[in-house]
């Protein structure tokens, strides 16, 4: 069976300061593999968090490079990216 990924992404703009920061939450087959819960990076730089946690736990190769990686026409990685209004939300 192969391994099946999720990205779950939350971006805030802090609009005193004009800085974009992000959390990442990682899932492997359904469980939480790890999560960072407040860093800085705007645009898809969360999609950069979660590579950096995947290889942290010895995922490599071509199962984590979500938008290359497809097997019969489904993708292994899902990634869900949601921007919030309050730094408590990420």
């Amino acid at each position: 069976m192969r391994n099946y990924y999720v990205i779950d992404a939350k971006k805030w703009f802090d609009k005193v300061n004009g800085n974009t920061y992000h959390s990442v939450n990682v899932y492997k087959n359904g469980e939480l593999l790890d999560r960072v819960a407040f860093t800085y990076g705007y645009g898809s730089h969360y999609e950069q968090t979660a590579l950096e946690l995947l290889k942290k736990h010895g995922e490599t190769g071509q199962d984590i490079y979500w938008k290359f990686c497809e097997e019969k026409g489904r993708k292994n990685v899902m990634t869900f990216c949601n921007d919030v209004k309050r730094r408590k939300d990420l």
